[in-house]
Formats: C-alpha cells, structure tokens, sequence
C-alpha cells in the first residue's frame, strides 16, 4: 500500500493482506525481481475484502533512473578526459 505504507507477501494463493487500511484513494505496487506493476483504488464503506487484478510487467532496468544518471555521470567523465 502506497498511501501509509504497508507491505505484505502474497500466500500460497497469490492473496497479500494489509490490515487498519483507511478508507480513501490508496495506491497498490507489486515488485518482485525486475518486474513491477500498480493500481489506484477508492475505499469507501466497510470494505473487508477487495479483489486486485493488477497487470505486473518486466521492468527493464537499463532506463531505470539511476541507471541513466549513472551513465550520464559516465559520459561527462569521458567528455572531459578526452
């Protein structure tokens, strides 16, 4: 959960559980490995379950941000050294 962050491990069944979640927009994140995925959800009531279906794809880690600075920071060492 992104709004007060919580984390969690899914079971067996794929089934992660976050407990005294307020009611409100909420963002859920999935990572595992070099793959990501998230969806925004509106709790209102007394919501005690609530069924995600969030597409996770492979995060490709060479445009990752870091990555680019990196690479950046490389590139001007050279520029200057040559």
């Amino acid at each position: 959960m992104h709004s007060e962050v919580q984390t969690a491990i899914t079971n067996k069944e794929g089934i992660a559980s976050f407990k005294n979640v307020e009611k409100g927009s909420h963002k859920v994140l999935i990572a595992y490995k070099d793959f990501k995925g998230e969806q925004s959800l509106n709790l209102a009531g007394d919501v005690k379950t609530y069924d995600l279906n969030i597409q996770v794809k492979p995060q490709n880690i060479l445009l990752a941000p870091q990555v680019l600075s990196l690479f950046t920071i490389c590139f001007i060492i050279i520029a200057v050294l040559v």
